[in-house]
């Protein structure tokens, strides 16, 4: 389901919504679908998860219960929790923070250099090359 959520006010972000509605519990899961060759940091993909949470309940005026990863390979794991109000607390902040950074222009570099930032197109932008 394509959503459209506003975490906090002035920010959209757009994306697609998975869910399983488990009909033996009455239970929903917002779930993603992920491959072990484009895995992400997992903590990323659980506040992908919990910010589509948001977006699941500006759809329907529900919340869901659950947060899922299934992965698509034998060779990866899945996860399942439970939604969790602290993470969606801190998530709304950071995305306010990131936000009033964006508008007031106030983009630092990042101090240290890593593995991922050398393939990462962009890392010029938010990083200061290792020497």
């Amino acid at each position: 389901q394509p959503v459209e959520i506003h975490p906090v006010p002035g920010v959209t972000v757009t994306g697609r919504v998975d869910l399983i509605k488990r009909l033996d519990t009455n239970e929903t899961s917002v779930v993603d679908f992920k491959s072990s060759e484009r895995a992400q940091a997992e903590d990323l993909t659980r506040d992908q998860l919990h910010l589509y949470v948001l977006g699941y309940r500006e759809l329907t005026g529900q919340d869901a219960d659950v947060v899922e990863v299934l992965n698509l390979d034998k060779a990866g794991r899945d996860t399942r929790e439970m939604v969790d109000p602290e993470v969606m607390t801190d998530l709304g902040k950071r995305v306010t923070e990131a936000a009033d950074s964006l508008r007031t222009n106030q983009l630092s570099r990042r101090d240290n250099w890593c593995a991922t930032c050398a393939s990462c197109d962009f890392a010029g932008i938010c990083r200061n090359r290792e020497s």
